[in-house]
């Protein structure tokens, strides 16, 4: 099986930096995305998706919760709820991508409002139980509190406007928002809303193994909404057992199976970001190896970037295609949906977590002996937090880097994954190097690593207006 070669991870880290920095160069003073030049209602609801959509390829691609960016693209979002009310039109589209970015930025700090949108996203399911553009042609009303295996009866069948029969491309968005709500964010979808979600594409499978873009439609599969039938159908699946630890379980199911092998048959072009997308989905979710597709997407996606950093759709200030396609091409190559299948990458983290109090105080990385009790510290507290704690390491010297890379030999993958992020936030550098993968191949990715030890560790020093290491 084919790994991602240091050569070519560099490259693909090049493209995401320039794609990070094209969209933060055409964000807009008040902190939109606009879709479109045209004024009105739906031009404003195709803003708030596209601002949402940036928001999260910009998180996904490890822009820090504090970056301005960040901070400017949410600050639009909470004086512009228009998009994100029932019925707006794209309402749909809207709130999922808010929840998917709100859920990769800081789920702790946003837990309310993920709450939120993820209950009007689960009331307005259609009868036929799929959704359509807006959330008003579903349930009545907000869903009622009541989890998983409890008494509360949420996302019940549609009783408003008939909208038809819905689509599968506005439902796979309303599902991926549900599964992070619930899986990152804690917020209790009921097993009722996942039962409807799952039979409803067990029922509307085509008998080769695809989904078509209508559920009523039994010809034409195509590849995105095959992508889009098959990982929502695993998402209810898993969801309904318990969460992502039952994802080996809904993998396993014969139309899990039956539809990954018609999706591997269809035809691929990576120069359609929204197929780029989903292959991505299908590719983390149904556990694909990289060889069989990340690789050559990659490729092809490094070399259709432009030379400003977008791709697709034309470059300039204020014109929305080129957002959207280079939103969706960053999704693909950092690999967006990892997080929301295995949370905060170590399974016992929220346990821990709860584990450190506000009575703890943080061990001074720079005091003599602290360096392992600092980082261990670093490591089971919430995410905002270790951002918060990034310059107090740096204070400590060089010393921690070097420590850091010793933490990437750990038999412990929990310490493994929290040494390379802290290693990357502290010097700004993306190591090749994949924490879970088997020891003979990490012994390969760490040779680099040492070797920058070796030849620049009496060269850091800490840049405390960049916040970072750097060489001298």
């Amino acid at each position: 099986m084919r790994r991602v070669e240091p050569a070519l991870q560099r490259q693909i880290d090049a493209a995401i930096d320039r794609g990070v920095a094209y969209l933060q160069k055409i964000q807009q003073k008040d902190g939109r995305w606009p879709y479109q030049r045209a004024r009105g209602l739906e031009m404003v609801a195709g803003t708030g998706g596209l601002t949402a959509l940036c928001l999260y390829a910009l998180a996904a691609s490890q822009v820090p919760a504090p970056d301005p960016s960040i901070r400017r693209g949410l600050s639009w979002i909470k004086k512009n709820p228009l998009p994100f009310r029932r019925s707006a039109s794209w309402a749909t589209y809207s709130a999922s991508l808010l929840v998917l970015a709100l859920t990769r930025i800081d789920a702790d700090k946003h837990k309310k409002r993920i709450a939120e949108l993820a209950g009007l996203i689960a009331a307005g399911q259609l009868g036929s139980d799929h959704w359509t553009y807006n959330l008003a042609s579903g349930a009545t009303g907000p869903a009622r509190k009541g989890g998983r295996g409890g008494g509360g009866k949420r996302g019940g069948r549609g009783r408003g406007r008939s909208a038809g029969p819905g689509d599968n491309s506005n439902s796979q968005f309303a599902v991926l928002a549900l599964w992070a709500a619930e899986a990152l964010a804690g917020a209790p979808i009921a097993n009722k809303t996942w039962k409807r979600i799952r039979d409803a594409y067990k029922t509307t499978q085509h008998k080769d193994g695809g989904w078509s873009y209508r559920p009523t439609m039994r010809m034409h599969a195509s590849p995105s909404m095959t992508a889009a039938g098959l990982v929502s159908y695993v998402y209810a699946f898993a969801a309904l057992a318990g969460g992502h630890r039952h994802l080996p379980s809904a993998r396993a199911k014969k139309i899990s199976k039956k539809g990954l092998q018609r999706f591997l048959s269809l035809p691929r072009n990576f120069n359609n970001y929204y197929f780029a997308y989903s292959l991505e989905r299908v590719g983390t979710v149904l556990d694909v190896p990289l060889s069989d597709w990340y690789i050559d997407g990659a490729r092809t996606l490094i070399h259709s970037q432009s030379a400003d950093g977008h791709w697709g759709g034309k470059a300039g200030h204020g014109d929305g295609a080129g957002a959207y396609d280079t939103a969706l091409a960053l999704l693909f190559l950092s690999r967006a949906t990892r997080r929301s299948i295995t949370p905060g990458g170590d399974p016992d983290r929220r346990r821990a977590q709860a584990a450190v109090t506000k009575s703890d105080q943080f061990p001074d990385p720079a005091k003599a002996g602290n360096l392992e009790r600092s980082f261990e510290y670093y490591r089971l507290v919430k995410p905002q937090t270790q951002i918060e704690l990034v310059p107090r390491f740096g204070r400590a010297g060089p010393a921690v880097v070097g420590f850091l890379i010793r933490k990437l030999h750990h038999p412990d993958l929990a310490h493994r994954a929290a040494a390379i992020e802290l290693l990357q936030r502290l010097i700004k550098k993306r190591f090749f190097f994949e924490p879970n993968w088997p020891e003979k191949d990490r012994s390969l990715m760490l040779k680099p690593i040492d070797d920058y030890w070796r030849q620049n560790h009496a060269r850091l020093a800490w840049d405390k207006t960049a916040s970072r290491f750097a060489v001298r």
